[in-house]
C-alpha cells in the first residue's frame, strides 16, 4: 500500500510525521472513531469532513473511508 500524505500548512504541524511514527495505531483509531461517530454515512467534523474545505468536503465518501481503513488495517 503507497500514501501520500502532507501537512497542509506552511512547515507542518506534525501530523504527518505521527502519522508515520505510529501507522498501524493512527489507522485504528480513525476506524474506531468513524465506527463509533453516530453522524450516519454522510460523515460530520468530529469524523470525516473539514470546516471551511474548499470544495465543500464534495467528494468524500465515510463508508469508503471506513473501508479503505478496513483494508489498510488488514494488509499484511
Amino acid at each position: 500500500t503507497i500514501a501520500y500524505i502532507f501537512d497542509s500548512v506552511h512547515e507542518g504541524c506534525g501530523t504527518t510525521e505521527a502519522l508515520v511514527n505510529d501507522w498501524d495505531n493512527c489507522v485504528e483509531k480513525a476506524l474506531e472513531l468513524a465506527t463509533n461517530c453516530d453522524c450516519g454515512d454522510m460523515g460530520c467534523p468530529r469524523c470525516l469532513t473539514e470546516i471551511g474545505c474548499p470544495e465543500s468536503n464534495d467528494g468524500l465518501s465515510k463508508l469508503l473511508g471506513m473501508w479503505l481503513l478496513e483494508q489498510i488495517a488488514n494488509s499484511p
